[in-house]
Formats: structure tokens, C-alpha cells, sequence
């Protein structure tokens, strides 16, 4: 695990996981897993768009960024 970063309101603490080229999404309240999103090749970074409606996860090998819908878990584009 590498990236991590919280909505603006601490409901949801989003996790980047390079070796899985996967970010997590979870309920910080239950402290569960919400969603398991494909992102690029080796998720490194993660970061919070002010208004808590993006995700903006960098993909280190494939020098790309993820963009994540924060309402639906997935990713909107690269």
C-alpha cells in the first residue's frame, strides 16, 4: 500500500496498492472494503479532488493518472 486519501468529510479513506494495480475504497466507519478499482500499472499515489468527487490515482509505470467517480467507484478516465 502505498497512496492513500480521505474524502473531504472522513467517510471514505480511498488506498492505492501498487502491487495489485488496484485502489480500495473504504467505509471508514465499518472499516470495510466498499469497492475494489482497477487502476494502472503500478498505483503509486493518491489524492482528493477539494469537492470529495474525484480520485486522482498515479499510475507509476504506465505514467498515467486515474480518474475515479467518487459516486460510483470507478474509474472515469485516464
Amino acid at each position: 500500500l502505498v497512496g492513500l486519501a480521505f474524502t473531504p468529510d472522513g467517510s471514505r479513506l480511498y488506498v492505492a496498492c501498487e502491487l495489485s494495480n488496484t485502489t480500495y475504497a473504504i467505509d471508514w466507519a465499518s472499516r470495510s472494503v466498499i469497492a475494489s478499482i482497477a487502476t494502472g500499472n503500478y498505483s503509486n499515489g493518491v489524492t482528493m479532488h477539494p469537492q470529495g468527487t474525484r480520485v486522482y490515482v498515479s499510475n507509476g509505470k504506465d505514467g498515467t493518472v486515474s480518474v475515479i467517480d467518487v459516486a460510483t467507484n470507478a474509474v472515469i478516465a485516464t
